[in-house]
């Protein structure tokens, strides 16, 4: 006896279930007030009519107005994280009907302190909920513990810190993703070849949580199959960019075996222009991240993945 979902009402599941509307508003609504038995005749009756909450309607019957705060890094256009803002401000379209809205806090991606800032900032609001990724983990997790005092609930993007009660998480396994990149990488290169393994430098702390997560699964994944091979680790310094000629041109100079390299964010374009300026082809190069420079260096074969 189901009837479409529009045309189930109040008056309906009511009468199938022997109560007063009244008694069945509030069950629907949870206001309370309501006996054991009637609860069970109506929830009796919401079974066998296959009944389900229209959430949107009940949003806008409550009249309560909901704000959630998106904690994402700053980024140029054609970043990875542009397209995360997109995806944001296009979900605060979507909701801003409900009384829902959603406010970005940008912070510095390579600076612990600035994403504590932001975290303080976001605390100031007493939002209904947060969206962040923990790239910092003792920050991260000092936050946590706030957020969990305040009862605000949290979601995870991009990296995840398990264990902490988060609602949810929108990104890859960063573990498994190191040890996949590590198979990838060495299918292209002989048994005994040299790593150059990348990361980048940030202030205050020694790295982000995926960073480290995708350098476990990889050295993980290093370890147990190609124990024979040496991998040599790279600072990346996003400001210096005389450093980081410096940097690989002695790493290269006292490395020359070096065969391949992981770049484990999204600035493999920097080894790459790099590696054509001195005419090394010969290095096998996987990374992270589709923004357009490194579009264009797999379409020039620079990136192998």
């Amino acid at each position: 006896m189901r009837k479409s979902f529009e045309k189930i009402r109040i008056k309906d599941i009511a009468v199938l279930a022997g109560v007063s509307e009244g008694t069945v508003d509030r069950v629907l609504h949870n206001r309370g007030n309501v006996s054991e038995k009637s609860r069970v005749k109506i929830e009796k009756a919401l079974s066998q009519i296959e009944y389900k909450p229209n959430v949107y309607a009940s949003a806008l019957a409550q009249k309560k107005r909901l704000h959630f705060i998106c904690i994402i890094p700053f980024f140029n256009k054609g970043d990875y994280w542009e397209k995360v803002a997109l995806g944001v401000k296009q979900a605060q379209e979507e909701v801003s009907m409900f009384n829902v809205t959603i406010e970005i806090i940008h912070f510095d991606q390579y600076d612990h302190f600035s994403s504590r800032n932001a975290f303080d900032s976001s605390l100031k609001i007493l939002p209904d909920g947060v969206i962040f990724p923990p790239f910092f983990r003792d920050e991260s997790l000092a936050y946590i513990q706030k957020l969990n005092e305040a009862k605000i609930p949290f979601v995870f993007l991009d990296s995840l810190i398990p264990d902490t009660k988060a609602l949810a998480y929108f990104g890859q396994d960063s573990y498994r993703s190191g040890e996949i990149a590590a198979k990838l990488l060495t299918s292209l290169l002989k048994e005994d070849a040299s790593i150059a393994m990348f990361h980048t430098y940030r202030i205050g702390n020694f790295g982000g949580n995926q960073t480290m997560e995708r350098k476990k699964g990889f050295l993980n994944y290093m370890n147990e199959y190609h124990p024979n091979c040496k991998t040599y680790p790279i600072e990346l310094n996003t400001t210096n960019h005389e450093q980081n000629v410096i940097s690989l041109e002695n790493l290269l100079v006292q490395n020359p075996e070096i065969k391949g390299a992981i770049v484990f964010n999204s600035l493999t374009y920097m080894v790459t222009d790099y590696l054509k300026k001195i005419n090394r082809t010969d290095i096998k190069i996987i990374g992270y991240d589709v923004l357009e420079r490194n579009r264009e260096a797999m379409k020039q074969d620079e990136i192998s993945f």
